[in-house]
């Protein structure tokens, strides 16, 4: 009896936790582990860097199916968790691919993204766009940063974007959105439409403070090339579906480090009815972007990337 006075029901659960605890450190070791020995079997023989998300697509699962003799009520509830433990395991297996490439070969961004041809060589960082009082306060932030920059002005935004898209100059100035409308869908549209690369932001604000306007600087390239020691965003559009949930991108965002500055959805075209492509933009900072874009890629090959770019403050 003098024992059991002593019998404390809160150290029993702690400790049980602790066991638990120590188990599942055990259980997550033996899985790195094996994803390790995964992303080596994958890597040993692989010589084109660009075949490597493909060959990622192929192995990962493509969708869940819940056993037969689940019970009913456990059917949603497995349905959800599932993909979040296989969203893990799939980032895990693209951080250690990416560490075996970087150790053998100069792998980066530049696999991701080979450089597009131009059409033809333009004139010295031509930047081209309609002229406005905010256009060309944007314009003067943007020139600060890229050398022997010279204005080109246009008559239009589709006539911007096909002088840059046309190879004819460098550079174009778009608004996206503006603290009246909100986001621009038309003109980011336009950015669609012509493939056309975030290379930098930065807000204009009325002399009143009654309007802030968000400007981008476009070029066909996705490459950074704009560095002020402002922390890069990387911005692209994914269509969500089955394969490839709204929470499992989330979460393997989370896990490469990357910070989520914002999101929307919208039809990709004018045509309401086609598929929802949702926008994110996330703050890289000191996160993984090559492993999320090997994740991104894997499980989202209709992907669309918009930006690595500095935003001026």
């Amino acid at each position: 009896m003098a024992d059991f006075q002593f019998y404390s029901p809160e150290d029993v659960i702690y400790a049980n936790l602790q066991n638990t605890a120590q188990e599942m450190d055990m259980l997550c070791e033996q899985e790195r582990a094996h994803v390790r020995e995964l992303a080596r079997e994958i890597t040993k023989d692989l010589t084109d860097h660009s075949d490597i998300a493909l060959s990622l697509s192929d192995l990962l699962p493509k969708r869940f199916d819940v056993p037969t003799h689940a019970l009913s009520q456990n059917t949603e509830i497995l349905k959800r968790l599932h993909p979040f433990h296989n969203t893990r395991q799939t980032v895990l297996l693209c951080m250690e691919v990416c560490n075996l490439l970087a150790q053998k070969t100069s792998f980066g961004l530049r696999d991701f993204f080979p450089e597009a041809e131009e059409l033809s060589e333009p004139s010295p960082n031509r930047i081209i766009y309609p002229r406005s009082t905010y256009a060309d306060a944007a314009y003067l932030r943007f020139a600060s940063l890229i050398s022997d920059s010279r204005a080109v002005y246009a008559h239009s935004f589709p006539m911007a974007c096909e002088e840059v898209y046309n190879g004819l100059c460098k550079y174009c100035i778009l608004p996206l959105e503006n603290s009246s409308e909100g986001q621009l869908n038309s003109l980011a549209r336009l950015i669609d439409r012509y493939e056309l690369k975030i290379a930098c932001t930065c807000d204009v604000t009325a002399s009143d403070g009654s309007r802030t306007t968000r400007f981008a600087l476009l070029r066909r390239e996705i490459l950074p090339v704009i560095s002020q020691g402002e922390p890069l965003c990387f911005e692209f559009a994914a269509p969500l579906q089955e394969s490839l949930s709204g929470a499992s991108l989330l979460c393997a965002a989370e896990l490469c480090g990357l910070s989520l500055e914002r999101m929307d959805s919208r039809p990709q075209t004018a045509d309401p009815t086609t598929s929802q492509f949702t926008r994110f933009v996330y703050r890289i900072d000191r996160g993984n972007l090559p492993a999320f874009l090997l994740f991104l890629f894997s499980k989202a090959p209709f992907a669309e990337p918009i930006g690595i770019y500095p935003h001026l403050r």
